[in-house]
Formats: C-alpha cells, structure tokens, sequence
C-alpha cells in the first residue's frame, strides 16, 4: 500500500478514529499485560502449563 492510499484512509473521519481507538486498546491491553496480578502463585501456573499429565488447558493450545 502506497503513502497515498494510507492518507486517504486517515482522511476519512469515521475510519480514522475507529483506527485511532483501536490502536489504543491495542496499546492499553499490552500495558496492562505486563503488570503482574498480586497474589498470583507463578509456580503453580507454571506447573500446570508444564505437567504433561494436565490436560486442563489443551483446549487452548489446540490451533491446528
């Protein structure tokens, strides 16, 4: 996509501030990932992410 093409989009107002806001919970979520949840056991998550015998999050690691 040329410089052009990527003007006229931001020339339009409805586009342009449905990108702008979008681009903004973009960038709150990954703000917001990083701070860490007080009270959170991280060797117990890491347990059940690592334990073979735990399938209890194999539902979301199955992409394919």
């Amino acid at each position: 996509m040329s410089f052009n093409g990527i003007k006229s989009v931001f020339a339009v107002k409805d586009i342009r501030t449905k990108i702008i806001a979008t681009l903004l919970l973009v960038l709150v979520y990954k703000i917001l990932a990083v701070i860490p949840v007080p009270g959170a056991d991280t060797s117990a998550i890491s347990a059940i992410l690592d334990s073979d015998k735990n399938q209890g999050l194999a539902f979301f690691s199955s992409l394919m």
